[in-house]
């Protein structure tokens, strides 16, 4: 059997922070690392591309484009790399493959199947350090490992499966095919996602999140976006120790595998305050993205030259019952009863 090709397909915008780690690790087992880049020059992003000669690079400029869209753009722009076999991994910028990849047989495994295979990786959640990562919660409708549940996939391509329909409006959408006529689960190569190891970044994207949720999804109720977008803030995780090995091997190639760069504002951020100018602030009113002060947003980012000076922004005032239901709604991700009364009322988004 002649030797595939490995293509990583990843949407990348103003991901300075990590996307060294991420081109320098799949540089190591990627023969290509197809980049659709929508950064704004908000950081040095797309000046890093050249240190990595791997790489395939799409730049979007201009207006945003869905999440699944990009990820479509990704998926053609592999299929035309020539090659007899193609194995797709798609992953983000903030998630890293771990070091057994270079060591596990299970990676020859990969390289040795036959087309419609998909394989499913277990997503670790590094806990805002890389020595800790979150236990799983478990959940009847994902499955579950030791380490998290299979949400990162490798698959053998067909040429001709298209990425499933899933997600809201580009949010949370599938990154490679489905379909499959071999499911493998591997147990030694995990994805380590590094999301929390950047606090400030990954505020800023759930405040961006539940507003694209209330201007563009428009499927789900205050009550729902507060439910799916709170719960990192309100579960007592259960804390546990990362496997030494998932780092070693990258460690021992002189990869920086621990430290994170974070910053006061992101890109994100700049995101919510246009959403808030095109759609006035109540429409988010009992959204909970009010903890930041985003006049002091805006004046940085007047400052960089990413917004333009004259706007200010006031918080419009919440409703009694719901900030009720808001402490509600966080008390129920540490009780059984209270999370099926909310799954009975529609409160569950998922």
């Amino acid at each position: 059997m002649s030797k595939p090709t490995v293509i990583v397909l990843v949407c990348v915008k103003d991901d300075a922070w990590i996307l060294p780690r991420f081109l320098e690790t799949c540089s190591r087992f990627a023969d290509a690392i197809v980049v659709i880049d929508e950064s704004t020059g908000f950081d040095e992003t797309r000046s890093i591309y050249k240190n990595y000669p791997k790489v395939i690079l799409k730049c979007i400029d201009g207006k945003e484009i869905r999440f699944d869209i990009k990820r479509k753009m990704a998926l053609d722009e592999a299929r035309k790399i020539p090659a007899e076999r193609r194995i797709l991994i798609g992953l983000d910028a903030d998630e890293i493959i771990s070091a057994d990849v270079l060591v596990s047989p299970e990676w020859q495994t990969v390289l040795e199947a036959p087309p419609r295979t998909l394989f499913s990786m277990q997503w670790v959640t590094l806990w805002r350090q890389t020595e800790l990562h979150v236990k799983p919660e478990i959940r009847d409708d994902y499955i579950f490992g030791e380490h998290g549940g299979y949400f990162r996939h490798i698959y053998v391509d067909d040429g001709l499966s298209p990425l499933p329909e899933t997600g809201r409006c580009g949010l949370h959408c599938d990154y490679v095919p489905f379909d499959a006529d071999r499911f493998v689960f591997l147990n030694d190569i995990v994805c380590l996602h590094y999301n929390y190891c950047n606090w400030p970044k990954f505020e800023a994207k759930q405040r961006l999140y539940r507003v694209l949720e209330k201007c563009e999804s428009k499927l789900l109720t205050d009550w729902q976006i507060q439910s799916l977008y709170v719960v990192n803030y309100g579960i007592k995780f259960e804390l546990a120790q990362s496997n030494p090995r998932w780092f070693t091997g990258w460690q021992d190639l002189g990869i920086d595998m621990t430290s994170c760069r974070l910053e006061k504002f992101t890109t994100a951020d700049l995101r919510v305050i246009r959403c808030i100018r095109e759609h006035g602030t109540q429409l988010f009113a009992n959204l909970d993205i009010w903890s930041m002060d985003w006049n002091a947003i805006i004046e940085m980012a007047v400052k960089k030259g990413m917004l333009e000076p004259g706007m200010s922004i006031t918080r419009p005032p919440r409703t009694f019952g719901y900030k009720i239901l808001s402490r509600y709604m966080t008390a129920s991700k540490h009780s059984k009863i209270l999370k099926c009364i909310n799954k009975l009322v529609g409160w569950e988004s998922y």
